[in-house]
């Protein structure tokens, strides 16, 4: 691993864990299709579920609240196919605010909606930094007394304690579309804690490609952490996910 000499930002988006939906607020939604729309009226209505019909912006606009909000999730998702939730678009705003030309950066797919909605154990963890790392010996096979290198593993901890291992971890970060504060997370805590039990040799790290859409940025802070913790940055490899 080599260093830059050239400066660069850090990642505010990499190092930034997004805040929980709030209890009340209003959806505003852009479907793909008349089709869809009127299928989600459908839903709407039966459920009972109050909504407006935007003409002019060709949107729905839903109020959620509380119970209100997990059952549209149920609906919708039980309504619509996973084409037409990955294709319509949505933008979350609170109750007393109407959307500016400035809130549709925070547009995203109603699926990925969905998913960030469902996600609040898992912004807590990231929140909190319940995460932990196990570290695997490597082995020469010549000799299999001799450790190669370690690779960092990540794991979760609940709130009793209790470990979450990395599929149902990463599964939800991908789906809610938060794994570039994941992934950033787990990258520090394996330097930090190789720091800590005085690892030697190799470090395996591994990570996704998904969440690293700009190098120089995005692994600003991990290139940060490896200076501190002093570990020669010969001694790091970085494993990309298969996935």
């Amino acid at each position: 691993m080599q260093r830059s000499g050239k400066a660069f930002g850090s990642c505010s988006r990499c190092e930034t864990v997004p805040e929980k939906i709030e209890d009340r607020g209003g959806l505003y939604l852009w479907f793909p299709v008349s089709h869809t729309l009127n299928k989600v009226i459908s839903a709407l209505t039966q459920a009972k579920l109050e909504f407006q019909l935007l003409e002019e912006s060709k949107c729905l606009y839903i109020m959620l609240e509380g119970i209100a909000k997990e059952k549209f999730s149920t609906l919708a998702s039980s309504a619509l196919t996973n084409q037409e939730l990955k294709e319509t678009k949505v933008l979350w705003m609170r109750e007393v605010e109407e959307p500016k030309f400035s809130d549709f950066y925070r547009s995203t797919s109603l699926s990925s909606f969905i998913n960030f909605s469902n996600s609040d154990w898992l912004l807590d963890l990231l929140s909190e930094e319940r995460i932990t790392t196990h570290f695997q010996p490597i082995v020469y096979t010549s000799d299999t007394s001799k450790i190669f290198a370690q690779e960092a593993l990540l794991r979760g901890i609940d709130e009793q304690g209790n470990l979450i291992y990395p599929g149902r971890i990463f599964a939800q970060a991908e789906s809610a579309g938060i794994i570039f504060q994941l992934d950033a997370l787990a990258r520090t805590r394996a330097i930090h804690e190789a720091h800590v039990h005085d690892i030697k040799e190799l470090l395996f790290i591994n990570f996704s490609p998904t969440s690293v859409y700009d190098p120089a940025t995005c692994l600003r802070r991990t290139v940060q952490a490896i200076d501190e913790s002093g570990i020669p940055h010969s001694n790091i490899v970085f494993e990309v996910g298969e996935s």
